[in-house]
Order: structure tokens, then sequence, then C-alpha cells
């Protein structure tokens, strides 16, 4: 063990430069542990998350330009009259998206963490408080697009991704448009 491997910061401190703090566990939790510690840190997170955000020049970058990115896409679209967004948090994005479209479909939001779909309830979006992966929606329940932002990367593994995609698949029209983005290993701060 190398003396001084490590330092202690101050956690405070360290959220208001990084969006996340990344800590490898070994051996790897189970798929259901993962999911308890997903929806704790986002509970933990809910009533500052968008402030945080703001105050991130470098996360607040991000999220605008992929916000920008889809809305630009959506405005070319005529037949968009339903919007799912797995992973919706506060719902910020979601309606920044609608926004910046300029269109003015319905959205639903499905996510883990209670306390972020409490932030979201007062905004104008059909909630659900469930994993995506657990959740149980009528079988003829489409979507003409959906979201995945900023959190695909939290599902435990490939198996549970891919069963995830297959059910986001179910639930949309033929044709319909999946916007993702994915953890960057490139990035110290992802």
């Amino acid at each position: 063990v190398k003396e001084k491997a490590f330092n202690f910061q101050d956690i405070v401190t360290f959220h208001r430069k990084h969006s996340h703090l990344i800590h490898p566990i070994i051996p790897k939790p189970n798929p259901q542990k993962i999911g308890e510690m997903v929806r704790a840190y986002y509970c933990e997170q809910a009533a500052e998350y968008d402030r945080l955000d703001y105050e991130r020049p470098q996360s607040l970058a991000y999220t605008d330009t992929i916000n920008s990115l889809i809305a630009d896409h959506l405005q070319t679209k005529t037949d968009i009259r339903s919007m799912l967004h797995v992973a919706c948090g506060t719902g910020r994005r979601a309606l920044d998206i609608r926004q910046q479209s300029k269109k003015s479909y319905h959205i639903t939001g499905v996510d883990i963490s209670a306390k972020m779909c409490e932030v979201a309830s007062e905004k104008e979006i059909e909630l659900i408080n469930e994993d995506w992966v657990e959740v149980k929606l009528n079988p003829t329940t489409k979507f003409d697009a959906a979201t995945w932002l900023y959190a695909f990367g939290h599902l435990s593994g490939p198996e549970v991704r891919l069963a995830a995609l297959r059910k986001l698949y179910h639930h949309m029209y033929p044709g319909g448009y999946l916007y993702m983005d994915v953890f960057n290993v490139h990035n110290r701060f992802e």
C-alpha cells in the first residue's frame, strides 16, 4: 500500500466542481444493490440537482447542448404526440426539450427516485416512480419518441441494458425516435 495514496476532499466542495463522485466498488454489487445505490444517490441529490447543474458551466453546457440537438431534430418531425423520458429526474430537461422544439406533445417520465419525482411533479409531466426495468406499463402503451439521458450507464450490466432496450423498443411506435447519451470513459468527470 502506497503511503498517502489518498487524500480527503470535502464532499460539498467536490460536488461544486464535479457532477458526480464515482467510486469503483469491487466486487461489483448485484443488480438489485446497484439499483438501491442509484435510487439513494438521486434521492439525496434531488433538491439541489438543477441548481448544481446551473452552477457547473461544463455540466450545463453539456446538458443544454444535448437538449438543443434533440429539440432541433424534433422540430423537423410532424408525428410527435408523445414522448417518454426514462430517468427523467426533475423533469427540467424534458420540459426544456419540449419548449425548444416548439411542440406540444405529452410527456411521460419514469424515474427510480421518489424525491426526483416529487420535484418533477410540479411540472406538466405524467410521472411514474419506478425503475424502468421493473415498471409495468400497459402493453399497448406506445410512444413516438423517447429519451434516456445521462442515466443508461447506471444500469448494472449488459443483460439488464439489453432487457431495458427491448422493453423500450416494445413501447415505441415503429419508426419512433430514441435519443440517448452514454457516459464517456474518456471524461474524468463521468
